[in-house]
């Protein structure tokens, strides 16, 4: 679903928001003309699952067929707005930034997955996979984030893409989160996204190793040290007791605070989703001296 709008000449492009995923039940199921409408007016065609699924919902009776719609234009929001047997169970929100190459976009990329840490996870664990890509924990009911910086942005077609994507799951947490059938036109996504970040639900964070290893001796000594040791070689004991813990937690931010805490050794950084975001990686290179 190109955009030619959104492309910028020569150089990043301002960050920009959009539906990647919408989930919906339908009591009353499409035709397959409605169909073949919405298909032409999304990301990808609705041919069978699990685009279109015709079953029963486990949930209700009422609910005979579930859309999973993928990057759904006006139309098909406006549409949605129409019906009144249309029940919202999952919403998908991406936020794509188009980096000036590929080395920034490899940086940033690298620096945010060390970065970023979401609050009260409960037992969903962070995982990095081996191309990069990350997410923050495998999507159940409430919200989860992935993000990823190997495939083109699927709105305008540019190939460096740093793609950050919100994934609110079930009913419950959809109405908290103020979105419905009704209303998807009407959200203002950037704004949505930038309420989500200054709640505090989500964070980036750099780290200071050598006070937390001053922290972590003086947590064990019960002391109030303040001055780092170093040897008369130069050796820096606290720097060093701070890598080994920090490589133990799984070298990120998430790690680092679900085992020890918002402590003294981080420090937020400001969410970086702005049309100079890439300037923004040396903020995140973290702290070791």
């Amino acid at each position: 679903m190109p955009n030619g709008d959104l492309r910028q000449q020569g150089g990043i492009c301002n960050p920009f928001c959009f539906y990647d995923v919408l989930g919906v039940w339908l009591q009353h199921p499409v035709s397959p003309r409605q169909l073949a409408w919405l298909s032409g007016h999304c990301g990808a065609p609705l041919q069978g699952p699990p685009f279109v699924v015709n079953r029963t919902a486990r949930f209700s009776s009422a609910y005979r067929q579930y859309l999973r719609l993928l990057q759904p234009q006006a139309a098909v929001l406006a549409w949605l707005a129409k019906r009144d047997d249309a029940l919202l169970t999952y919403v998908e929100v991406a936020q794509d930034v188009i980096m000036p190459g590929e080395d920034e976009l490899c940086a940033f990329a690298e620096q945010f997955n060390r970065s970023f840490v979401q609050h009260r996870h409960r037992s969903r664990q962070m995982t990095i996979f081996e191309n990069g890509n990350a997410r923050s924990g495998a999507r159940t009911p409430g919200v989860t984030f992935q993000w990823y910086s190997d495939r083109h942005s699927k709105l305008t077609g540019e190939v460096d893409c740093f793609h950050f994507e919100a994934r609110v799951s079930g009913s419950k947490a959809i109405k908290r989160h103020g979105f419905t059938c009704g209303n998807l036109s009407q959200v203002d996504l950037e704004d949505w996204f930038a309420r989500l970040w200054s709640s505090k639900a989500i964070g980036l964070y750099r780290k200071d190793l050598e006070r937390l290893g001053r922290w972590l001796d003086n947590r064990r000594k019960r002391t109030r040290r303040r001055a780092s040791i170093i040897t008369d070689s130069g050796y820096n004991e606290d720097l060093s007791r701070g890598c080994i813990a920090y490589r133990a937690v799984g070298s990120t931010a998430q790690g680092l605070i679900d085992s020890f805490g918002r402590g003294p050794f981080v420090y937020t950084i400001k969410p970086t989703f702005d049309e100079h975001a890439h300037e923004h990686v040396p903020e995140l290179v973290e702290k070791v001296a």
